[in-house]
């Protein structure tokens, strides 16, 4: 089977059902070369000429914090990240700091996060936990009595990628001992504490 169009034209092929001219279609635009694929009457992938292929509606967030965080709590303490760069599929809540999977995947979670005043008196601290419905990732554990002579500031970078049920949730946080003065802060306004998430497979 041959679709011939116009060098200026598309080419296209419709999916309908009962309640409209097309839910679906594939659409090759002759004057860009690149290759279309929609589902719900919306463009979910696109070929280029080059063979590049972006997916406009995958979930994909880039959340930072939009306030201090300041002389947080020993023990359990989520990071607050109240401002997003983009969420694409709208799927972070600003107000709980937390995302919600829209469909069960594999999610690249990356993070950092920018801390200050450490306390030398904490036995133990991980600099960055992924906390999810279905596992807690732990990452960068230090002993501030060793790794510090004074208190001190300190970035930890945290990446793993999680597997998410639908509707399953994922919090960014820290963790430390019962140990020392609630003292600790997270950096805003460097650009040094974000979170980032994106749906791979």
């Amino acid at each position: 089977m041959t679709i011939a169009s116009g060098a200026p034209s598309n080419g296209i092929i419709y999916f309908a059902d009962s309640g409209s001219t097309y839910d679906g279609y594939i659409n090759y635009s002759q004057a860009d070369r690149e290759m279309t694929l929609a589902t719900a009457q919306t463009a979910a992938l696109k070929i280029d000429s080059t063979g590049a292929v972006t997916k406009p509606l995958q979930p994909a967030v880039l959340a930072v914090p939009n306030a201090t965080q300041n002389d947080m709590a020993t023990g359990w303490v989520t990071i607050v990240f109240g401002s997003e760069v983009y969420d694409v599929n709208a799927d972070f809540n600003t107000s709980t700091s937390t995302f919600t999977a829209p469909v069960t995947g594999k999610y690249m979670v990356t993070a950092n996060v920018d801390l200050s005043d450490i306390d030398t008196d904490t036995q133990w601290m991980y600099g960055g936990v992924f906390v999810t419905s279905n596992r807690t990732y732990y990452m960068n554990l230090v002993d501030p009595r060793k790794e510090y002579s004074a208190d001190n500031n300190s970035s930890f970078s945290s990446a793993a990628i999680v597997d998410m049920d639908a509707s399953d949730t994922l919090l960014f946080k820290v963790r430390t001992s019962a140990h020392g003065a609630a003292q600790m802060n997270v950096t805003y306004g460097s650009g040094e504490t974000w979170l980032s998430i994106c749906l791979i497979a």
